[in-house]
């Protein structure tokens, strides 16, 4: 009676500390931000990508590393998120990694290091022949 309840206490003690470092790793990489526009983001290289690129861009590592959209900057760093989203068995880098292969992007030869780098990938990959 006593082990059971131990245990089911145990899993709740992990349950909860795997939920705590993951919001405290995602908060670490967004302390501090004010939310930006994607407007004003998409201004600040409107020669180098499209609005709805940069769009799309957010709004999937937004969705998949369960961060607001306007709080991602263009230098943050790929590996800071898949980090954070160790914590929940790369669900997020998963679920990444399919929407890359949904726009025809599978094989990557150089792998983006910033959000910027894989701004710019995904906006090489729209563009028209």
């Amino acid at each position: 009676m006593y082990t059971a309840l131990l245990w089911g206490g145990l899993i709740a003690i992990g349950i909860m500390a795997v939920i705590t470092f993951r919001y405290f790793s995602i908060r670490r990489i967004t302390f501090n931000r004010t939310p930006i526009d994607l407007q004003a983001i998409h201004r600040s290289i409107a020669d180098k990508a499209s609005l709805d690129t940069v769009k799309q861009v957010f709004h999937v590592l937004g969705d998949a590393y369960l961060v607001d959209p306007r709080l991602i900057r263009l230098d943050d760093s790929l590996r800071s998120f898949s980090n954070a989203d160790s914590w929940q068995l790369d669900v997020g880098t998963e679920q990444l990694n399919k929407w890359l292969q949904s726009i025809g992007i599978k094989e990557i030869e150089t792998q983006p290091n910033t959000v910027l780098d894989l701004l710019l990938l995904v906006e090489s990959r729209n563009k028209p022949s």
